[in-house]
């Protein structure tokens, strides 16, 4: 099978838009997952083919880096491929584009491989990792850095998980976590600025029902904020990331 990479053109729709007439942040992450999705079937390695081996995908990580939202009703292409395995993570990468070719986002995705049985994280397996590119480029440096951890004296939100907000996994979707991360901060920081790099690590399951507390807080870096999003029963860490924000 020849690997190359893959793109899509999605459009951007009136409910999808934010105040300011573009797409919001997470329309861009359900587009480049739709990309993902499509481009995984096509490899051989869907949702589906792992629900038949008793395994599913899950995002363990993702680091987001817009430079220009669309417009609405503007169309986009997304370009991803798979760079390769680096330990127990399958890594993604992404480019958002413009009609006119203008890069509009830069995003990096890691991937873990779940027991549907155990819900343990295992290898990934040989005919996934046959999937990545020979020599893969990378669409942005993705240094890991270690997250600072938001404490409870820091609680900006608490939101309830819904029905809508459950995938087939019966888990909290990714993308929700990622709204209510941003929609955690100040006002003035989310009416004001411009997103310019998101980094999120999950790091624990959470399900219909659950209240989840958001906790934002200065990391130190000009505009730069730390978060966690926590279950209130029982204290559990599931997010950790960072925003930073330019005028």
């Amino acid at each position: 099978m020849t690997i190359a990479p893959h793109t899509e053109w999605f459009t951007v729709y009136t409910f999808q838009e934010d105040q300011n007439g573009t797409a919001r942040v997470q329309a861009l992450c359900d587009y480049m997952q739709e990309a993902a999705g499509n481009h995984a079937a096509a490899l051989g390695v869907s949702i589906d083919r792992l629900y038949a081996e008793g395994l599913a995908w899950v995002l363990a990580r993702m680091r987001v880096a817009p430079v220009s939202l669309p417009a609405v009703h503007e169309r986009i292409q997304v370009e991803t491929w798979p760079v390769g395995v680096e330990g127990l993570q399958f890594r993604r990468d992404f480019i958002v584009r413009g009609e006119d070719g203008t890069v509009l986002a830069r995003a990096v995705s890691h991937w873990v491989v779940v027991s549907l049985e155990t819900r343990k994280v295992g290898r990934i397996p040989a005919f996934i990792a046959a999937i990545a590119l020979d020599n893969a480029a990378t669409a942005m440096d993705d240094g890991k850095s270690r997250l600072p951890e938001a404490g409870e004296e820091w609680e900006t939100g608490r939101f309830r998980a819904r029905l809508a907000d459950v995938d087939r996994n019966h888990h909290v979707n990714n993308v929700r976590y990622m709204e209510w991360i941003l929609e955690s901060l100040p006002e003035a920081v989310r009416d004001r600025m411009r997103l310019a790099d998101l980094e999120v690590t999950f790091r624990a399951e959470s399900f219909r029902n659950d209240v989840i507390c958001a906790r934002t807080m200065p990391d130190g870096r000009e505009n730069g904020f730390a978060h966690s999003l926590v279950r209130e029963a029982d204290g559990r860490e599931l997010v950790r990331a960072r925003s930073l924000w330019h005028i």
